[in-house]
């Protein structure tokens, strides 16, 4: 899940497969922007930077198995009793996201909605746990975002955040190379465009400050390849190589056009170099992982 919120209220609900429902969507949502040799979500238009293409769609699906080898296989580390649908049938969930992509068929205690976290939230119950996976991509007031999250959730509910900080080195050994250029020009260009990628180091400064309670911060490491010596961690290297070559484009052309004039074939030229990087096992990379998660009281 991209810059997808999950939202989950208890209430008893049989488990099966139905269509999906996408609600608060008009046909125009999915008139997607083309461009770069990708497609864009059309409503809240250029809210988030990253594509939502085929190939972005599965970027996400490898995406979601990486974050699952990371925390052992746990969809959350809050401390949950009996939620999300299949795991948890007696939950019914909510889905928000600003693109219609969403598969075909999901449980029938789970919904999506096309819909801005930024906005009002017209529910009318509260919720029992609230969730949100990468979404540094995102732009917006996110300390807000917080606040509302808090003010929906029911006494002792939780809130909670995974995501990643931008890439970085151990040791230098990226100095001069295309991949230091690349990741400093990224998130230069990302704070142009008015997307401040160093606020997942704000998440839990926003979490406390909103009221929250018992916040914990869980830390993860994602190599760029199979350099590092433990198994784990080569196997986590090579899955997050993978993620970062299949979104290397869609996470970069947008930023790179639009806040520094670049060219398409100027950014191509560049990322051939970026890939090469990513394969060299001498370059010890990585893409620090955060989940912090807080409590309302009760």
């Amino acid at each position: 899940m991209g810059a997808r919120d999950l939202i989950v209220d208890d209430a008893d609900s049989a488990v099966g497969m139905s269509p999906r429902s996408t609600t608060s969507a008009s046909s125009s949502v999915y008139d997607f922007v083309e461009k770069n040799n990708h497609t864009y979500h059309r409503y809240k238009e250029g809210k988030y930077v990253l594509p939502n293409d085929e190939g972005e769609q599965k970027r996400l699906d490898t995406q979601h198995d990486l974050f699952l080898h990371t925390f052992n296989y746990e969809l959350h580390l809050a401390p949950l009793e009996g939620r999300i649908p299949q795991l948890y049938p007696s939950a019914n969930v909510i889905g928000i996201d600003l693109s219609p992509i969403q598969p075909l068929y999901a449980p029938r205690n789970c919904q999506f909605e096309i819909s801005d976290v930024e906005d009002d939230w017209m529910y009318t119950e509260t919720f029992e746990y609230i969730h949100g996976r990468m979404l540094y991509h995102w732009s917006g007031n996110f300390e807000s975002v917080v606040q509302k999250c808090y003010a929906n959730l029911t006494p002792g509910g939780y809130f909670e955040l995974q995501d990643s900080l931008l890439i970085a080195c151990f040791d230098g050994s990226w100095n001069g190379k295309a991949i230091q250029r690349w990741a400093n020009l990224l998130l230069e260009g990302a704070k142009k465009l008015g997307i401040d990628w160093e606020k997942v180091e704000k998440y839990p400064q926003w979490i406390s400050a909103a009221g929250f309670k018992d916040i914990k911060q869980v830390e993860g490491v994602w190599p760029t390849n199979s350099w590092p010596k433990s198994a784990l961690q080569k196997h986590l290297g090579r899955s997050a190589n993978e993620v970062l070559k299949q979104g290397l484009h869609g996470m970069s052309v947008e930023i790179f056009t639009a806040a520094h004039g670049w060219t398409e074939e100027e950014v191509d030229s560049l990322l051939e170099g970026v890939k090469e990087n990513l394969d060299d096992r001498s370059i010890h990379c990585y893409i620090p992982i955060r989940v912090i998660y807080g409590q309302k009281p009760e």
